[in-house]
Parts: C-alpha cells; sequence; structure tokens
C-alpha cells in the first residue's frame, strides 16, 4: 500500500520501491547523484517512470556485520589495521569512511590512538588553539603523538577523559564533536566541555585536522 502523491509522483501502478543497506556513508552529494542516474537508466532501459521509483538507504556500521566464522566485522576491520600500523606508518596507500571512522571512535571512545596515528602520513597538520597552552600546528605522526601524549602525561591534566557520541561525516569530512571532562594539574579545578575536531580526508587518506575548543574553560582549569 502507498499513497499516490505524498512528497512526489503521481505514482502508478508500477510502484517499486529500492531496499539499500550499505557499510559506508559516501555522502550527501554521491547519494544525490545514485538517486538521478537511477531513475535515468531505469527510464532509459525498462521504461519505469522517474515518479515511479522509491528509494530508502540503510547505513549500517562494521560490528553488524560478521563475514566468517562468527567474528564481528569490527574486529577484522581493527585487526587489518594493526598489522598495516606494524608494517610501518602509512602502509596503506587509502582507508575506507568505516576504517577512517573507526579511528576517530578509537581515539576518542577508548583513548587508544594508535590506529589513528598509524594512519597518519608525514604531511599531515593538526592546528590547535593558539590560545591554549599547547596550542600550535603539529605535523606528522610522530610530532602528533607526542602531542597528545603530552595532553595525557604532562604539566597541565591530572586526569583528561574524552567521550564521543558519534563522528559525521560529510563529504571530505570527519566532525567528531566530543565532550571532555578534565582535571587540572596545578590547581585542581575540573572543567566538562564540549569541543570539536574537524578531520579533513582526501583520497582515503586523513590530509589535516583542526581542533575547535573551549579555550577559556581550558586555560582556567590548566592553570
Amino acid at each position: 500500500m502507498y499513497p499516490r502523491t505524498f512528497r512526489g509522483g503521481p505514482r502508478s501502478g508500477d510502484f517499486i520501491v529500492f531496499t539499500i543497506i550499505d557499510g559506508l556513508d559516501r555522502g550527501d552529494a554521491a547519494k544525490r547523484r545514485f538517486y538521478r542516474r537511477l531513475t535515468a537508466l531505469l527510464e532509459q532501459g525498462p521504461g519505469v517512470r522517474p515518479e515511479d521509483v522509491f528509494v530508502m538507504m540503510q547505513l549500517t556500521p562494521p560490528e553488524n556485520y560478521s563475514f566468517a566464522s562468527g567474528a564481528s566485522g569490527s574486529d577484522i576491520a581493527a585487526n587489518e589495521a594493526r598489522e598495516r600500523a606494524a608494517a610501518g606508518p602509512s602502509a596503506q596507500d587509502a582507508y575506507t569512511t568505516a576504517e577512517l571512522t573507526a579511528a576517530i571512535t578509537e581515539f576518542f571512545k577508548d583513548n587508544d590512538r594508535r590506529r589513528l596515528i598509524s594512519m597518519l602520513r608525514d604531511d599531515f597538520v593538526l592546528k590547535v588553539p593558539e590560545s591554549l597552552p599547547y596550542g600550535g600546528a603539529y605535523t606528522g605522526p610522530k610530532e602528533i603523538d607526542e602531542f597528545l601524549a603530552r595532553i595525557n602525561d604532562g604539566p597541565y591534566w591530572e586526569s583528561f577523559v574524552t567521550d564521543l557520541d558519534r563522528v559525521i561525516v560529510a563529504e571530505n569530512y570527519f566532525v567528531a564533536p566530543i565532550t571532555i571532562t578534565a582535571r587540572g594539574k596545578t590547581n585542581g579545578a575540573t572543567m566538562t566541555v564540549e569541543n570539536l575536531w574537524l578531520f579533513e580526508v582526501h583520497s582515503g587518506n586523513f590530509t589535516r585536522a583542526q581542533i575547535y575548543a573551549d579555550t577559556a574553560a581550558a586555560r582556567n582549569a590548566a592553570g
């Protein structure tokens, strides 16, 4: 049963529903191109009216797949990333959206930066607001790894915990809104703030990242 004119139509008795389950979010522009191409080809070939074509896409993450032997798809992806990291930094020419998303998620949710660092190339740049005590630009996996280690183990924070709701993928950008709960090391002041990391991706690789932070709260808590 379907409405003849709801948000389109008029639909005929040849109405078709396409349900597509995908493991990767390919972005709004790619989906728009797909919708247009699908209806154009169906009209050219069997002669389906564009008004009779309904498409519903469903995105499912790697943990919703088990490719074989009862193993979760997310575990398989994590193992593959660790094997690449053991072979050396940036051993792979390009990563999938799922792999990039998983690396960001592990970094913020599990406080495990190993997978993310292993994906960074030597020209990757991380920009941190200059008004923070540790602000500036950091380039390459080694320099960025040392910077992140200083956040956790340096003179600023007694504790520094991040929590991520989800990673938002939009074309060449991965947006990570995070909540930070931290206690300063010098004065014991605490803060709970919402920050944002914006990752830029090209050809399946991280190219740069920018941190947008509540710098006033961080300065006050870090002393």
